[in-house]
Formats: structure tokens, sequence, C-alpha cells
């Protein structure tokens, strides 16, 4: 039986909660495996924390040298922040940090995560199908923690979900669609556009509007530049269909 490609065993949540019990408990200095896994309060041999142990390194939280561990700078940033962006960034680094999870975040940036991403794991990525499931899960996590995946979608590795009020998001179905996507911060919700800002000097439309016609004999206008290509009308589905998603939990 093949065996499978690496991944973290955790999500990063709970690998910043385990990153900051061994801040707790090390500060910056060495420590073994075995000191670690007490720390997070495990059994000394627990298999388990070792494997913790590997995740956190997986996700760039730990230095290794030969059997000794001591957080990173990452970790440090994450678990001693200096400042609310500081450790935001950190956590995004520390995201991305697994190879796993930076192929699939390439693979989908900017488009809608794929809800049979177990089959994905294990047809692309070289991922055991026994643990497909689970690993589908933790990096759907991982992405959601570090504000990368939003409402399903993949945001770019620049702008970053701030994670803005659930009540607002429904309440707001447009802001919480485009949430995240560079271009989009500024407007707000469609249908309240901010009084200084000028669409045009935004999207740069050359095409005239194309009358799109819907329900009940309403009509939606569509307007596209003229060097339109195939990755933005990827990302205009994306948005559309993640807007469509909310107003779908609405009901």
């Amino acid at each position: 039986m093949a065996r499978s490609a690496a991944y973290p065993v955790i999500n990063l949540q709970t690998a910043v909660e385990k990153t900051e019990a061994l801040h707790h408990a090390f500060t910056r200095g060495s420590f073994g495996r075995e000191a670690a896994n007490e720390a997070m309060s495990y059994s000394k041999k627990s298999g388990h924390g070792h494997r913790i142990v590997a995740a956190l390194n997986h996700y760039g939280l730990l230095d290794r040298e030969s059997n000794s561990y001591k957080i990173s700078e990452i970790g440090l940033k994450v678990a001693k922040p200096v400042s609310d962006d500081e450790r935001q960034t950190a956590v995004k680094s520390a995201a991305l940090n697994p190879k796993l999870i930076r192929n699939v975040y390439d693979d989908f940036k900017g488009s809608a995560l794929p809800g049979r991403l177990e089959n994905i794991l294990d047809r692309k990525h070289n991922i055991a199908a026994s643990v497909a499931d689970d690993v589908a899960q933790t990096v759907r996590e991982t992405l959601e923690f570090a504000g990368l995946l939003k409402n399903g979608i993949v945001g770019n590795e620049e702008t970053v979900y701030r994670g803005s009020d659930d009540s607002d998001d429904k309440q707001n179905p447009s802001k919480a669609a485009t949430s995240g996507f560079a271009g989009f911060e500024d407007f707000g919700t469609i249908s309240q556009q901010p009084k200084n800002v000028d669409f045009k000097d935004k999207a740069e439309p050359n095409l005239p509007p194309i009358p799109i016609p819907l329900k009940d004999g309403r009509r939606a206008l569509l307007s596209m530049p003229e060097d339109l290509h195939k990755e933005d009308v990827e990302r205009i589905y994306s948005i559309i269909k993640a807007y469509a998603g909310v107003k779908d939990e609405q009901k």
C-alpha cells in the first residue's frame, strides 16, 4: 500500500493553541518531544503528541535542530504578537507553509474550493483515501482560520479576509460574497455604493452593458472590460455563485 503524502494532522487554529502552550512552558528555549508532549498535556511517549509536534513543524511554528525544537519567529509572532496585523500576517504565512495546503491554495485561489476536495487530495496530491476526508477538513479549516477562505471562495494571498461579523454578512450578502477580493473592499455593498467612489474609475468598463433577463421581467446589467481573460470570467462566476449561496442561506 502506497504511503500517503505528508500533511499536518491538526488544523492551524489548534496548532496555534499548542504553540501558545509551548511558549508558555519554554518561552524561547529549546525542548525535546517528550517535554513538548507534557507541556501540551500528553504523556511523554504519546504518539499523538509526537504527531502534533510534527504538525507544528509543518506550519513553520517550530524550528527543529536534530532532536531539539524551539518556537520559530513565525511562532513567536503568533503566540506573542506586537500587533494584530503582525499576528494576522504570521497566521497567513503559517497556513501556507505546509506544501499540501500551499498547493491546494495555488490551485484554487480566486475561485470556489471544490466540495469534493477529499477526492482531489486522493487523486492529485497522493493523500491516502482512508484519511482524505479528515485532511480535506483540515485544509478548509486552516484556510478559513487564516482568512483565506470565506463563503467557499479562496481569496488572493495579498488580500486576507478580515472575518466580518456574521450578522452583517447575512444582512449584506453582496458584501459577504465579494469581501476579500482586490477592488471590491472599497465598495461596501452593491446596493449602497459610497458617495465618493466612482465606479468607472474602479472597473473601467469598455464594452456596452450586457442585459441579462431575470425572473418576473427584471434584468441585470453586466459591464465588462474589453480585455477580458478566462481568469476574469472564472472570478466573476465564483463571486456570483458565492452571492447566490448567501441568498439561499437567508431563505
